[in-house]
């Protein structure tokens, strides 16, 4: 579970380093930023002079792993996440309601003007989902704004959660009796007061994705390492709630990809065996390099030179993830690549 850097709103989680700025690149609608962009899309938000959000946590165990579940309502959406981590594998799963869910969620969830809250889905999201709770705050803290306001109340959760999956006949029942740990954001159009922040660098990426962008595949470098991470995102899937959709999300360390600058082709590809496998001819025309920017890796300087590649992908070996919820996913077959080259030279 991830909350992003102005008001902690709750979404899906992101991968860091070139390849995910090639999502934006790519205008698959996926937001881009110079080192992180989300990987899996988010529902519209809903325009309202104040957002809320209620988040809480729990864990569940399943399949023979211990999974997080974390729950989120707000004014236009409602989303569980199951993650879970084993033998180097990150696994995700997320239930999002649709656009037209929005006027019902809004008045799902109630808040007073003491920090309390209550939801309810009731039968609205079944038989996927069905949620009770009631938030009491036991702390508030007001965040720094040029204009607006935003207080964040930390307290405690009390109520049920039942979410089934549709996966492997999995379901997840989880009762909470006071569980602290829960927050709920009150954001009055904040504009946060940001202070000034050295430019992470971001290391070398590549990205495959089908024409609808309902597969995406992606390998992202950590900056100043050898070292490379494969991630594998799908959805959003139909569930059995026309307002419930499932997105799928797979992370494993794996190989650097393969450039030559003579045939002027980049082989991508997934493990041998495991969580994410698959390979691919990424083969583009000319580069486009970007002026040299200064970032840093922890304290160290550096000026970062960054070379651009698009081109049309031809496939060897499916790009598939193996999951431990979901089975064996399959991407469609990648119409578009992107491989981004980036040099960092000490300052």
């Amino acid at each position: 579970m991830e909350h992003d850097g102005k008001s902690r709103r709750w979404r899906m989680p992101r991968v860091l380093g070139a390849a995910a700025l090639a999502a934006g690149l790519l205008a698959v609608g996926l937001p881009a930023g110079a080192a992180q962009a989300s990987t899996v899309p988010t529902s519209p938000g809903a325009s309202t002079t104040t957002q809320y959000s209620l988040d809480f946590v729990g864990s569940a165990k399943t399949l023979g792993h211990t999974w997080i579940v974390d729950f989120n309502a707000g004014n236009d959406a409602v989303g569980v996440l199951l993650s879970t981590t084993y033998k180097g594998v990150s696994e995700q799963h997320q239930w999002m309601t649709t656009a037209g869910y929005g006027k019902t969620a809004a008045k799902e969830l109630k808040v007073t003007s003491t920090g309390h809250a209550s939801f309810a889905t009731g039968k609205t999201l079944s038989p996927v989902l069905s949620v009770t709770a009631a938030f009491a705050p036991t702390k508030a803290t007001k965040s720094a704004c040029t204009k607006g306001s935003e207080t964040v109340y930390t307290g405690k959760v009390t109520g049920s959660l039942t979410l089934v999956t549709g996966l492997k006949s999995v379901k997840v029942k989880l009762k909470f009796s006071g569980k602290a740990g829960a927050s709920l954001d009150v954001d009055k159009s904040c504009q946060p007061k940001i202070p000034p922040v050295k430019t992470p660098c971001a290391g070398s990426g590549w990205f495959v994705t089908a024409a609808n962008n309902s597969s995406n595949v992606l390998g992202a470098q950590t900056p100043g390492s050898k070292t490379w991470q494969d991630l594998f995102a799908q959805g959003p899937f139909k569930t059995a709630s026309k307002w419930v959709q499932r997105s799928a999300l797979v992370a494993v360390n794996g190989p650097a990809p393969k450039v030559s600058t003579a045939s002027k082709t980049v082989a991508v590809s997934g493990l041998a065996s495991g969580a994410i496998t698959g390979a691919g001819l990424i083969s583009y025309s000319s580069g486009f390099a970007s002026p040299p920017v200064t970032c840093y890796i922890g304290s160290k300087k550096y000026k970062a030179t960054t070379t651009e590649y698009f081109g049309s992908v031809k496939v060897s070996k499916p790009f598939k993830a193996n999951t431990a919820l979901a089975g064996t996913l399959t991407a469609k077959t990648p119409t578009q690549g992107f491989y981004n080259a980036v040099k960092l030279v000490a300052a």
